[in-house]
């Protein structure tokens, strides 16, 4: 080939075959009229779930995380639609890096970063543990060691729930007073 002249792109799907000129531009899809496609016509569907996972995974983050960089539902995880069916990133990078997930567990993200799809990141836990680790009601709750009257929570009822026993004390004999 000449000095100076740039080589046409082959398709991105690996096929080799060289890739057609753009009849017109698209913005959102970086496509310029003249310019080369990304695809041969149809070949956009032959790449695998795991090359269309990958080239959305930024592995450089901040913190070892590997950020998604494609669609995010509302509570900012990663979504991933292989055969038609969404999938949660982080699920789907746990399952192809580690194995399955195990029957009764959900994914931990351990760096609470919900876009985050790093397999070091994730552990499987049963979903009250989830919870008492989150942000959530259970998570805050979780982590409280005092009553609002600075009192030790001390108690635990039988099915678990912590109490205040100097508070429960005080309660107790104020009704007992009320009552006679």
């Amino acid at each position: 080939m000449a000095e100076g002249v740039e080589s046409w792109p082959t398709c991105e799907c690996g096929c080799g075959l060289p890739v057609p000129a753009a009849k017109s531009s698209d913005a959102t899809r970086g496509i310029v009229k003249g310019g080369p496609r990304r695809f041969v016509h149809g070949h956009n569907r032959r790449r695998s779930a795991r090359s269309r996972y990958e080239a959305m995974v930024d592995r450089n983050a901040d913190g070892g995380c590997w950020e998604w960089t494609g669609a995010k539902d509302s509570q900012g995880y990663g979504s991933f639609r292989v055969n038609g069916k969404a999938l949660c990133t982080h699920r789907f990078g746990y399952e192809l890096w580690i194995g399955p997930i195990p029957a009764g567990l959900e994914l931990d993200h351990l760096c609470r970063n919900p876009p985050c799809c790093n397999p070091d990141h994730l552990e499987p836990v049963t979903r009250r543990e989830n919870q008492r680790r989150g942000k959530g009601f259970a998570g805050v709750n979780a982590a409280k060691t005092h009553c609002p009257y600075g009192h030790p929570l001390d108690g635990q009822r039988a099915d678990g729930r912590r109490y205040c026993r100097t508070c429960h004390r005080e309660r107790e004999a104020q009704r007992r007073k009320n009552r006679g």
